[in-house]
């Protein structure tokens, strides 16, 4: 003979099937909105994202000064030497 489970404890475990279906047609609304969320807002943060890596990445003013000069110095001792 197979043990029942009583009467309130299978009542629970039916309501918390139903319980946890809700979630999950809710759940369908939340990741349509999450990826158009995701979709509407990812042009701004790449762009941000590019901004930010060009700041950190690009040469300083001081670099690129140096560089120019160096480069005259070069091509101006050229010129002379010929």
């Amino acid at each position: 003979m197979r043990h029942q489970l009583p009467r309130q404890i299978r009542g629970r475990l039916a309501r918390g099937a139903d319980h946890l279906g809700q979630h999950q047609r809710a759940g369908r609304g939340g990741r349509f909105f999450a990826a158009a969320l995701g979709m509407a807002v990812a042009p701004a943060l790449l762009r941000c994202h590019a901004h930010v890596s060009r700041w950190l990445l690009d040469p300083t003013k001081a670099a690129v000064l140096a560089r120019r000069v160096s480069a005259l110095t070069t091509s101006r001792s050229e010129i002379n030497d010929a």
